[in-house]
């Protein structure tokens, strides 16, 4: 099963190898990869970007794990019941209070324990003799393999912790709303539409004043190359790739656990389930921002599709590869999401800006998380580790 993947990766290496070929020879696909200039000023303002986010962040820290989800709702696991656990773990509840079975939980062995621990061998010390050289090199192996898988489970992503913890598919669903559907539709909306848009309005007026003061003074001289049109826009997309590869910083040291992580993904989609269609009507109705910011006109939603996925196809070989070559040589404690995810935001911030819709980046952004998914999973029913 672990050839599985090796052949999955040859396959989608192949196919890069060759759409790159069919570049390099047909000049007309390279020149559509780069959407024509179309920016328009938005009629949004700093106080919008601000609430926008505000909201977002409001909404997913609110705990909806506890009000929309039972105890036993995903994969009738245990673990997810507050009887189960410590009396410190839950919130207003003393210890007295726990009931009796819960209390019972604690100390009431497994189905199976005992037949497990009698099928279990004796190590050497209990039998009173020293362990050979075969024993030694099985142990020390061991013990290199579960620091290896420690430390790898430090850097791993929290999907791939929660699907290796609860390799359900009620999992898959759960990873699959999050990283393939929410997660680019808000981040793209807010960072890419709202953020930089704002931006680069802001940098558009600053243009226009500089333009006319310069002219003013200096009419037979050449212009600043600061007000060439091909430098427009670089600061806004420099700087959103920039906010939005921060975001993904994450801490090896406190990996929270799988249950951590399933509230966090539970507060996290329902939180930008109930964001998104607010963030949409005030766009709408308040700012009057329609379909074609979007990119959902009957004219643009096809070719930008198209477009997302073709820079997909583009730029997957180089983010997977850049991803592996970093985490092969950085230390255990550095995270390199943050690394590889800023050339993808440059490319994303690009094909907004110009295009002046926001479809390109978010198609871009599902078909990369819905790749890595796809990989995570392949890995996980094959054996083999991320």
């Amino acid at each position: 099963m672990k050839v599985f993947p090796v052949i999955l990766i040859a396959l989608a290496v192949v196919g890069s190898l060759a759409w790159w070929w069919s570049l390099a020879g047909r000049p007309k696909v390279r020149r559509e990869l780069w959407p024509a200039f179309c920016f328009r000023p938005v009629p949004w303002g700093a106080f919008d970007v601000l609430a926008a986010f505000f909201l977002v962040l409001l909404m997913a820290s609110l705990p909806w794990d506890q009000w929309l989800f039972t105890a036993n709702s995903l994969g009738n696991d245990d673990r997810l019941d507050a009887s189960a656990v410590s009396p410190s773990a839950v919130p207003g509840q003393k210890e007295d209070a726990l009931r009796p079975d819960a209390v019972a939980f604690e100390d009431r062995s497994l189905p199976g324990d005992d037949e497990f621990q009698s099928a279990v061998p004796q190590d050497a010390a209990s039998r009173g003799a020293q362990p050979s050289d075969s024993e030694v090199r099985d142990t020390k192996s061991q013990d290199a393999q579960f620091s290896a898988s420690e430390s790898d489970r430090k850097r791993s992503h929290g999907l791939w912790i929660l699907l290796q913890d609860r390799p359900t598919f009620t999992t898959f669903l759960l990873c699959f709303l999050v990283a393939v559907v929410a997660a680019p539709l808000m981040e793209e909306t807010l960072f890419r539409l709202l953020f930089q848009g704002w931006l680069a309005t802001c940098e558009w007026r600053l243009r226009r004043r500089l333009k006319g003061w310069y002219f003013s003074r200096n009419r037979e001289t050449e212009r600043l190359p600061i007000l060439r049109p091909r430098w427009f826009g670089i600061i806004p997309v420099l700087v959103v790739a920039v906010c939005f590869s921060l975001i993904h910083v994450r801490s090896t040291s406190d990996v929270p656990s799988a249950e951590g992580i399933l509230a966090i993904m539970l507060c996290q989609v329902c939180g930008y389930g109930v964001a998104f269609p607010v963030l949409v009507l005030w766009l709408r109705c308040v700012r009057g921002v329609g379909a074609r910011a979007w990119g959902l006109t009957r004219a643009t939603v096809w070719p930008d599709v198209l477009l997302g996925l073709r820079w997909f196809a583009t730029l997957a070989l180089p983010i997977y590869g850049l991803q592996a070559g970093l985490s092969a040589i950085t230390p255990e404690s550095v995270v390199v999401d943050p690394l590889t995810l800023f050339p993808f935001g440059l490319v994303a911030g690009g094909l907004c800006l110009r295009s002046g819709r926001v479809l390109p980046a978010i198609i871009f952004h599902m078909a990369l998380n819905g790749t890595s998914l796809a990989l995570a999973v392949v890995l996980l029913l094959s054996g083999a580790s991320l």
